[in-house]
């Protein structure tokens, strides 16, 4: 609706109108989205009626969260295909926005259930679990120099590098079962990244298959660790269980330790599918 009118508001008067703060007009203004229609010899700037349409218009488009340089583009060209345009570049981030929301819900409810559960581990217990899923791993090789420090810098830059999401960054290491069965208990193959990249062609992928492991947990310092897998075995040899493959170790209480004598390393080593 426009009105044959030659009346100018002042900035206080049309900010007032629109519910907003004086300030966001002088930053409109700044930014060539909504330039006042006189500016007096004082510095005071006035809008026209016309004006005040544009401007619900623009606070409008912002309310969707459209951006500057968008907006601008559209008051340029004020055309319904011009408004179709913008609308349909923000539907497409709206949807974006959502499957990240529904990501981080995700993440969210996966780190309560893991959180329930951690607080009800028996640290003591080694159990055989059913995991019903593969699990997609990104893998670093480990050298043979190389510290725990250095893998998980090097993991750290393979997540930036290959856009790896942050939720998804959970470290680990993995150990061949032949090495444990040797009594070899430092001789790690990989560092894994419990995720995959976007774009997989630079690095080397791995699948956690689904199915029958035997879980155990350890409470304190890696150098321990060897007691722990020497229980596991005997464990497995009294139960009649064939270990294969690989053993997978990862933290699960990181997020809240203040030493290492709290960290727990969560076991999980392949079994045979027959046994």
């Amino acid at each position: 609706m426009f009105f044959k009118t030659n009346k100018l508001f002042s900035i206080g008067t049309l900010a007032k109108m629109h519910g907003i703060n004086k300030k966001t007009l002088m930053w409109y203004d700044e930014v060539g989205l909504l330039k006042p229609a006189l500016v007096k010899s004082n510095g005071y700037r006035y809008y026209t009626c016309a004006q005040s349409f544009m401007l619900e218009n623009i606070l409008m488009l912002r309310e969707l969260e459209v951006s500057i340089p968008k907006i601008k583009e559209f008051l340029q060209n004020r055309t319904p295909q011009g408004l179709s345009k913008v609308y349909a570049l923000t539907l497409s981030d709206v949807d974006q926005k959502i499957e990240r929301l529904n990501s981080i819900k995700t993440h969210l409810n996966k780190e309560l259930n893991a959180i329930e559960e951690l607080l009800s581990i028996d640290l003591k217990a080694i159990e055989v679990v059913n995991i019903d899923h593969d699990e997609d791993m990104t893998l670093l090789d480990v050298g043979c120099d190389a510290t725990m420090e250095d893998l998980i810098e090097d993991a750290l830059k393979v997540k930036t590098q290959e856009n790896i999401d942050t939720l998804d960054c959970q470290l680990g290491a993995i150990i061949e079962v032949d090495s444990l069965k040797n009594d070899d208990f430092d001789s790690y193959r990989y560092v894994f990244i419990g995720a995959k990249p976007q774009d997989s062609s630079h690095v080397s992928l791995h699948k956690k298959k689904a199915g029958r492991y035997l879980r155990a947990y350890h409470q304190g310092s890696w150098e321990k660790l060897s007691d722990r897998y020497r229980e596991i075995l005997s464990y497995a040899q009294e139960h009649n269980l064939k270990l294969t493959d690989y053993s997978y170790e990862r933290g699960i209480n990181e997020d809240f330790v203040d030493s290492i004598d709290q960290y727990i390393t969560q076991i999980d080593i392949a079994l045979e599918e027959n046994h």
